[in-house]
């Protein structure tokens, strides 16, 4: 955290992290749903910004947990929110901005990725989320596999668990379903196989559904450090008559 801290400008905003490091806002490069992304890598990126901020409080948060003051990284995380608000929230649109231009220029593209990392890791103000809901709904799943489940915790965060869930089974070109309908038999690189031309046909890091089943749609995650307790706040969507889900801890 103090190597991106380098990185931070004096609202808090990390701006020009591609000099340094790979920005990842999705891959394959085709399933960034028109991600204003070769300007905004090398300014500053709304995506890799919103996980700054979601990255900042859970610092804070590992803190907190062991007893430690976290209580800086929570600063800056509001200092960070308050920017990204402030630069990169479209005010007609209210949704999110791709990033704004090396140059300074604000980025004309308002993208599902930009809003949709921005609410799974709660930077979006609670009067935009229905406008960013509404977005994603329209969109859908306009992404690659990277960016997905961001998609899909970000509804179940927001209390939208019957969009979620409606992404998560999905039929679409792009979807889990499609990998099925193609025959797979492990989770792939990308939806399909003619998405990318030497798609990984065993690509466990696309295996998402594992995690939004069980911490999105079931509502499984530990109430203490450990798993010593556990909280349980099931997301049924109608129509789903029985959910059955077996996952281990450390108790067993």
């Amino acid at each position: 955290m103090g190597w991106f801290a380098q990185l931070e400008a004096q609202d808090g905003l990390l701006a020009g992290v591609n000099r340094r490091k790979w920005v990842l806002v999705d891959w394959p490069a085709n399933l960034r749903g028109g991600y204003d992304y070769e300007k905004t890598k090398d300014g500053v990126n709304t995506v890799i910004n919103a996980f700054y901020y979601g990255w900042l409080r859970a610092g804070a948060h590992s803190m907190r947990d062991p007893g430690r003051d976290g209580a800086a990284y929570d600063r800056r995380a509001e200092r960070l929110r308050a920017a990204i608000n402030e630069k990169l929230l479209d005010p007609d649109k209210g949704v999110y901005i791709d990033g704004i231009h090396p140059d300074g220029k604000r980025s004309p593209k308002t993208t599902l990725h930009a809003s949709s990392f921005a609410l799974c890791f709660g930077v979006v103000p609670e009067a935009n989320v229905p406008r960013v809901v509404e977005l994603i709904r329209r969109r859908r799943l306009d992404c690659g596999l990277y960016g997905a489940p961001y998609v899909i915790m970000g509804l179940y965060r927001a209390g939208q668990s019957e969009l979620a869930y409606d992404l998560l089974t999905s039929k679409d070109k792009n979807s889990w379903h499609e990998m099925l309908r193609n025959g797979a038999t492990t989770t792939m690189e990308a939806w399909a196989p003619e998405l990318k031309w030497n798609t990984s046909w065993c690509h466990p890091a696309c295996a998402t559904p594992i995690w939004l089943v069980v911490e999105g749609l079931m509502g499984l995650t530990p109430a203490e450090p450990g798993w010593k307790s556990v909280r349980m706040a099931p997301h049924v969507p109608k129509g789903l008559n029985h959910l059955e889900v077996r996952f281990p801890i450390p108790a067993g």
